[in-house]
């Protein structure tokens, strides 16, 4: 007689702090490597993703927006206003709903740090006569850059 297996348990769901726990490994060892020739290479690419986020979230562009997302990693957005939204359907749906609106929007000083296959860009929006300081985070999927967390950056350990 076999005993039937057990289903395998299911994988806990990331929380706000293990988000900001991975954030803050990734950005202590990423400002202590020097970047390699390939990551130097990748500079350009992952500034010009981050450079089409900002463009989409201007200009309501929902269909950039999209594209500009991962899909086959875990994601996450947490808007300055604490908003915070986990898995791709609900992070798109954040999008949609401040894409019918948009406010006036820049990114600047922007610095990219590479670790574990994945990129960073540190960056200042400019949002009317305030700002905040942000980080959004890609790695490689199909060949190509893409956003898997955007949310507010971490400076004390920059």
């Amino acid at each position: 007689m076999t005993v039937p297996a057990k289903p395998a348990p299911a994988k806990p769901a990331w929380t706000a702090l293990h988000w900001r726990a991975a954030l803050a490994v990734f950005l202590l060892f990423a400002f202590l490597h020097p970047a390699s020739a390939q990551q130097a290479s990748d500079r350009d690419a992952v500034l010009a993703v981050n450079s089409e986020f900002y463009r989409a979230f201007r200009e309501s562009d929902m269909a950039a927006m999209e594209a500009v997302w991962g899909t086959q990693e875990p994601i996450a957005v947490e808007h300055p206003s604490s908003w915070r939204e986990e898995g791709r359907a609900r992070v798109l749906a954040s999008w949609a709903i401040i894409l019918r609106a948009p406010p006036p929007i820049r990114c600047v000083v922007e610095e990219v740090t590479f670790e574990d296959g994945r990129a960073a860009v540190l960056c200042t929006e400019k949002l009317g006569s305030g700002e905040v300081r942000m980080i959004n985070v890609f790695h490689r999927e199909n060949g190509s850059w893409r956003m898997i967390y955007h949310g507010p950056a971490l400076d004390r350990l920059t």
